[in-house]
């Protein structure tokens, strides 16, 4: 549920493996660490179509909804294709295969590839579809903000370069995202002039297409795309809505009960992936009478089901979209929202260990989760089955630490007792004020990263260092 898991993220407790490998220190990314290993066939530097090409092997998706991501690095000039069934998102990939970026976190990795400023590399997706003999290639790239034009162009460009094959059709096509969408057209003949022509989605798509199926009912809400995150936040759009996507859906929307979209998306977006993860029907409408079902029952509750392909999308065939106009009753409408309840996580509580540190080797596997957490506790099955790319010398901190963090003070209250109090109001999803609760969660967020460690953190830390 989003509130729990919110809470869940912020308070997470994070485990340290320490190795002889150098972490990213103070927030900067280390991007001078590696080798890392890597096998070929989970990466590539060009994609070749055809008969001994590569592309099959890399791509992800059934039918005309084949797919390969890639990252285009700067300082080297090289574009790495990477295995998009295995590495679902950029980031997977990018850490596991390029040396740049393998010992980045998520977040880093989204700062040097999606903003302009501090920019290292670009991420994006080689679409492809068959036509008679021939193979139409369409090009995306990602960005959180628009990327000047003569940025774009060159880097398609260089993109581009590395596709080859003689089935692929001649020419550059650019599918813009959302968030690159208004810029392109605004340069359209820019792009013109250097070969690039603008399409989108569209211009692929006869029928309705099922980006994740499934079966739901809701108010629907028809908002505009920048309008998505403020009625989100203002309680306008809960997340027991429909959401109807007028101008198209932005790489990030909050948890729904279903999104039907009136401008095409792709099957390896953002969104598509994260409705999929997290079974949330999604699809496009290009029906013009479903079209018009929608517009008049905006406001009102709906029936959605999207019998798709499976976790694909197939452009030729389509998918059955069916919407009807319903009335649920508070009953009908607490049971299908029970209906998007995740299972439970069978995980055992925090407990403390009663001393700081461990060595990797010395941890048992499973057992010692409750101590150190799945990732740091499963640190021993990689050091012996991965012997030579493991780190030689690894430890992990106890969740004591967590635990004397807790009892660290701000103004004479305990960390623990004023995260409570924050969240007492915040318990029911879903959450009344959406607004009340990321603000309480802001608040929490920072207690924890200012309160104290005290003497407990001062005195332990030569121990910890001579371990």
């Amino acid at each position: 549920m989003l509130a729990r898991t919110s809470m869940l993220a912020r308070l997470a407790v994070v485990v340290v493996v320490f190795s002889s490998c150098r972490a990213p220190t103070g927030g900067q990314s280390n991007l001078t660490d590696g080798p890392i290993a890597v096998s070929s066939q989970d990466f590539a530097h060009q994609l070749v179509f055809g008969q001994g090409g590569n592309a099959e092997g890399l791509s992800a998706g059934t039918g005309e909804s084949r797919y390969v991501k890639f990252v285009y690095t700067l300082s080297d000039n090289k574009v790495w294709y990477q295995n998009s069934t295995k590495f679902k998102f950029h980031y997977d990939g990018a850490s596991a295969n390029i040396p740049l970026f393998a010992n980045v976190t998520a977040a880093q990795f989204d700062a040097l590839t999606l903003r302009n400023e501090g920019r290292k590399a670009v991420s994006g997706t080689v679409l492809f579809r068959f036509v008679g003999e021939k193979l139409d290639v369409a090009l995306q790239i990602v960005g959180a903000e628009p990327i000047p034009s003569d940025a774009s162009i060159a880097y398609l460009k260089a993109v581009r370069a590395t596709i080859t094959g003689s089935i692929v059709s001649a020419g550059t096509s650019y599918f813009p995202t959302f968030e690159q969408a208004a810029k392109a057209q605004a340069d359209a003949a820019l792009y013109a002039a250097q070969g690039i022509s603008l399409g989108s989605m569209d211009d692929w798509i006869s029928n309705d297409v099922c980006y994740a199926k499934g079966a739901t009912a809701g108010r629907l809400v028809a908002l505009k795309a920048e309008e998505i995150e403020p009625a989100f936040s203002a309680g306008n759009l809960k997340p027991d809505d429909i959401l109807l996507a007028t101008t198209g859906v932005p790489a990030e929307i909050p948890t729904l009960a279903g999104v039907i979209t009136l401008v095409p998306s792709t099957p390896n977006s953002h969104v598509t992936l994260l409705a999929q993860s997290f079974k949330m029907p999604f699809v496009f409408v290009k029906d013009a009478q479903t079209r018009a079902l929608l517009s008049s029952s905006v406001g009102k509750d709906i029936l959605l089901d999207a019998d798709g392909n499976g976790l694909a999308v197939n452009f030729t065939f389509g998918c059955q979209v069916a919407v009807r106009r319903v009335e649920l009753s508070a009953t009908d409408r607490a049971a299908v929202t029970s209906l998007r309840e995740p299972p439970k996580i069978n995980f055992p509580p925090a407990a403390p260990l009663g001393t700081l540190f461990r060595k990797a080797a010395e941890i048992a596997p499973r057992v010692d989760a409750k101590h150190f957490g799945g990732k740091a506790s499963n640190m021993p099955i990689l050091l012996g089955e991965l012997p030579e790319n493991s780190p030689a010398e690894a430890g992990a901190i106890a969740v004591d630490l967590w635990f004397a963090h807790l009892e660290s003070k701000i103004d004479g209250k305990p960390l623990k007792v004023l995260i409570a109090e924050e969240l007492a109001a915040h318990q029911a999803y879903p959450p009344a004020n959406v607004t009340a609760l990321k603000d309480a969660l802001k608040r929490v967020r920072k207690a924890i990263e200012t309160a104290p460690l005290a003497s407990f953190w001062r005195g332990t830390r030569q121990k910890l260092s001579r371990a």
